[in-house]
């Protein structure tokens, strides 16, 4: 996707919420900046895109930035401060380090983090608030509908209330309204994506300071955090929302609903047994897939099967100038983008996404696409790929599009049953091939994007689909070695880690090695509380507690254990809503209590 088009996009979401630049753009960057990009003449650096996408409501994460060493190194010095204040061992010391002076880099968003941060630390309430006023002055004095938010200012701002409300000992008048209004713009303004910790923050903080003549609205705001992480399907901050709620409940003497004890010992349970420790009181807020660029553009390169003296040929450049370019010693210049991209025949502009398009709609639909797929919905899934062809048009021809609609229709048709595992591995390698070249001397590469990951997953699947386990849980290991030594933010892509785990789990299965598929079930449990996605916790845990016994698992105890392992998984299916797997659970569970004679619902 090129700058050109990713302006585009984000010009057409602007446009559709009627936002005028000046306001979105206010105290970030100048409104000649923001104008620029949308005409694709300019690119912004990877903090700038994030603030505005979210000051649009919209969900950056679809995106893949291609950064320099300068952006990345910031990034992840920003990510381990964040890191370390979840774990209670950030000091002072640690923003000794000076702000990032790449020009790719904006000074006023690096400023805001280190200031408030610094001052979060030093108890420094002031400090805060003036960090936050570098973006948001209206701030001090009260808010405004016809301004726009970033989740990171929002997430500020409940940060600056609970610190004040924990010095006070309550909630101010002041604050609450605050918080009322964060709750009111949440509601009309973000995305499902970016409400769920920001709308559970407020809740929390309001549940624990507001006033006691609040104790419905306590209790409603909760329960509003709580729909929103069935939809999400995050799993952090479901303990402390229950929690918050046992204790309301108590205020008005009624016990809370089974449903919410059911999942919260099943959350005590796991994080117990398999010593999980996670602290949702910060996170890094929303930010896109990132790669190095000198990282994508020599991965690129050896996709080509290109050696660097046949490469540099080809493009006409020194020698020298590119080794230190895939050494990440020289910044690839605006020039040096398309001469590189012309010579590995791959987009690598500044921005992609799994599609090129010019409109967000057509990137929103990809995600409905794949979820109906994970939920089995077939026809509807199909359905869906067949209204993305028409909305794309003449953009279909494009090697990404034709590969995301073909790869799709190919693993609907495969898992309905309408092409056989030895035709599929045939069509998967020409889909694969689509973008990249001499696809079968080429096991794996650290920079697939999405659709490619996902395609690959799909060929080791159906290896094993005609039990060639050995080869699919080798392709499977590689891609999981890759991605983990490479200099990429795994966090964004806990979607394809999961998968992939899961699928090396079920493969190890089929071979009866049942201590290892117990290793990669741990892995995979820890894996989900870490990035907050729950989509296939119940998957892991149902399989812990189907295979430990056939692995003569040494900390596996009982057979009482094993049923409060499937209650357990049970729980999260009914509380996430994954019908399509509780039966099986049910059935097991069913199975075991008649076995055993085990009586009783308590996972305790």
């Amino acid at each position: 996707m090129n700058n050109k088009q990713i302006g585009k996009i984000f010009e057409n979401i602007r446009k559709d919420k009627q936002i005028p630049q000046n306001i979105l753009c206010k105290n970030i960057v100048t409104q000649a900046v923001l104008s620029r990009f949308e005409q694709g003449s300019k690119t912004v650096n990877c903090l700038v895109f994030n603030a505005l996408m979210q000051r649009l409501g919209e969900d950056p994460t679809k995106f893949t930035v291609l950064v320099s060493k300068k952006e990345y190194s910031y990034l992840n010095w920003r990510d381990s401060i964040l890191a370390k204040l979840s774990r209670n061992e950030c000091t002072t010391d640690e923003f000794k380090t000076p702000i990032a002076t790449d020009y790719t880099l904006n000074k006023n968003i690096q400023e805001q983090f280190t200031e408030f941060y610094s001052g979060y630390i030093e108890d420094n309430i002031e400090k805060m608030k003036h960090a936050i006023e570098i973006t948001v002055p209206e701030y001090k004095d009260e808010f405004n509908l016809s301004c726009r938010y970033s989740g990171d200012e929002l997430l500020y701002i409940e940060l600056c209330i609970a610190k004040t409300s924990q010095k006070a000992g309550c909630l101010s008048d002041k604050n609450r309204k605050m918080l009322e209004f964060i709750f009111h713009y949440i509601d009309s303004n973000l995305s499902l994506f970016l409400k769920d910790n920001l709308y559970e923050k407020a809740a929390l903080i309001y549940a624990k300071f507001a006033p006691k003549e609040y104790i419905y609205k306590k209790i409603r705001l909760c329960r509003n955090s709580l729909n929103i992480k069935k939809k999400t399907g995050r799993v952090q901050g479901i303990e402390e929302l229950i929690c918050a709620l046992e204790e309301l409940y108590k205020e008005i003497k009624k016990d809370l609903p089974e449903e919410d004890t059911d999942i919260l010992e099943a959350i005590r349970l796991i994080k117990s047994d398999f010593n999980v420790k996670v602290n949702s009181d910060y996170f890094a807020f929303g930010y896109q897939e990132y790669y190095l660029l000198n990282e994508a553009i020599k991965n690129y390169r050896i996709r080509n099967g290109l050696s660097v003296k046949e490469f540099v040929k080809k493009c006409g450049i020194s020698e020298h100038n590119y080794r230190d370019i895939e050494k990440g010693k020289q910044e690839v210049k605006k020039n040096m983008y398309s001469i590189l991209s012309n010579a590995l025949n791959m987009n690598i502009g500044k921005y992609n996404a799994d599609i090129i398009a010019d409109n967000y709609s057509e990137l929103l639909i990809i995600d409905e696409i794949k979820e109906q797929a994970r939920l089995n919905n077939l026809n509807q899934a199909l359905e869906l790929v067949n209204i993305l062809e028409k909305m794309l048009g003449e953009k279909t021809h494009l090697p990404e599009n034709k590969q995301f609609i073909k790869g799709m229709r190919d693993i609907i048709n495969l898992l309905d049953g309408q092409i056989s595992p030895n035709d599929y591995l045939v069509e998967n390698d020409i889909t694969l091939g689509l973008t990249i070249p001499n696809v079968k001397a080429t096991t794996c590469c650290i920079n697939y994007t999405r659709m490619e990951m996902m395609l690959s997953y799909y060929k080791a699947y159906t290896l094993s689909l005609l039990h060639q386990y050995d080869e699919g849980i080798d392709m499977l290991d590689g891609i999981w070695f890759f991605l983990r030594d490479s200099k990429v933010n795994l966090v964004c892509r806990q979607q394809e880690i999961i998968f992939g785990l899961n699928l090396i789990k079920r493969l190890l299965i089929k071979q009866k090695r049942y201590k290892d598929a117990l290793k990669i079930a741990r892995m995979g449990i820890g894996y989900i509380f870490k990035t907050n996605k729950a989509e296939k916790l119940h998957d892991f845990i149902f399989s812990y507690a189907s295979v430990a016994e056939l692995a003569e698992e040494q900390s596996f105890k009982t057979k009482e254990r094993n049923r409060q392992y499937l209650q357990a998984a049970l729980s999260f299916c009914q509380f996430f809503m994954v019908h399509c797997d509780q039966q099986v659970i049910e059935n097991k569970l069913a199975q075991i209590k008649e076995d055993h004679g085990l009586n009783g619902n308590s996972i305790s």
